[in-house]
């Protein structure tokens, strides 16, 4: 009788819900409401269609979903600029070191690659221009004419000629001189007047006047197509000012050795070898506590020998070797 009650008890306890659940309804359909749909309720509907189970998850997926802060908003945008400029930096110099070298098939492939990773064509129209710079009007025309067998974009209406002004790109190629020079801008100005005073006057108003200081690209990306350009066409001396000049106007010391190490890959080892140990020496000199080259051995100066030659180095001392114990051998016998 015991265990009947009991029973009876946790019979009574289990239906409580549902009973409470159905006065509920019945209360709501009596004041006129309609009660709530659910799987249990006879009124409700059993099962939700496709279309409804889709559109209550979307409504959740939206509910879910954070509002965007203005804060988490400049974060965005401040991370796609970066990606931009690491792809420039990365794409223009290889562009560059390419159309210096005269090398059209893989300056097609560098083109079509900088296009499609979403480099504008005006950045790569300007990297070419300023090939003539240092590399003569040959290579600027011959870059030109695989752009446009690779872009064949009209330039009529989209490309306006820039206005000539002598005392605008006087003004303008100063400016910019001292920023890449810095501290060094007196002495090459002294030292370019003794070689011939045409020649400061047209470095002023055709390199940094009339090109380098164009609108479009930035002076740092200027200068690292400079350094990668410099590299296949072999100038030290002017590799050496350069690297001093990109990083006064804010290029990184990484950005400097990618540069180099870009144009490389297109010349060949030894420009690459040259490059590498050039500008590594610069920048020591310039920041000579720089957390970037920490751990690394110090610049070696001048080229490594050859395979071929430090094969016949070592079997000189392997042979010398030989003979040395043949001969003991004969005095010892």
């Amino acid at each position: 009788m015991r265990k009947k009650g009991l029973r009876a008890v946790r019979d009574a306890h289990e239906a409580a819900p549902s009973v409470a659940k159905t006065q509920r309804a019945s209360r709501k359909r009596q004041a006129g409401q309609r009660p709530a749909a659910s799987k249990t309720h006879p009124s409700g509907p059993t099962k939700r269609t496709g279309v409804a189970k889709e559109a209550g998850r979307v409504k959740s997926a939206k509910r879910k979903r954070p509002r965007a802060t203005a804060k988490k908003a400049k974060r965005n945008a401040r991370s796609e600029t970066a990606g931009s400029d690491a792809i420039r930096n990365k794409m223009l110099p290889a562009i560059a070191a390419a159309a210096g070298i005269g090398d059209a098939r893989r300056l097609k492939r560098y083109i079509k690659g900088a296009l499609t990773s979403g480099v504008p064509l005006r950045d790569i129209e300007e990297v070419i221009i300023q090939c003539y710079l240092f590399a003569g009007f040959p290579s600027a025309l011959e870059g030109f004419m695989v752009l446009r067998e690779v872009c064949d974009t009209p330039v009529k209406g989209r490309v306006k000629a820039a206005r000539t002004s002598p005392e605008l790109f006087k003004k303008r190629g100063e400016a910019l001189c001292r920023t890449v020079y810095g501290a060094k801008y007196g002495p090459l100005r002294e030292s370019a007047m003794e070689l011939h005073p045409d020649l400061w006057n047209w470095m002023i108003l055709e390199g940094y006047g009339k090109v380098l200081s164009r609108p479009p690209l930035p002076p740092a990306q200027r200068e690292l197509c400079i350094i990668a350009c410099l590299v296949v066409t072999g100038w030290n001396r002017q590799l050496r000012s350069h690297v001093h000049g990109a990083l006064n106007v804010g290029c990184t010391p990484e950005s400097i050795i990618e540069a180099v190490r870009t144009a490389g890959y297109v010349a060949g080892r030894w420009p690459l070898q040259w490059g590498l140990s050039l500008a590594r020496e610069e920048i020591a000199k310039a920041a000579p506590t720089a957390s970037w080259d920490r751990g690394r051995p110090a610049p070696r100066s001048g080229r490594r020998p050859s395979r071929r030659a430090r094969t016949f180095k070592a079997e000189t001392k392997r042979k010398a070797s030989r003979g040395r114990g043949k001969t003991a051998s004969r005095k010892r016998g």
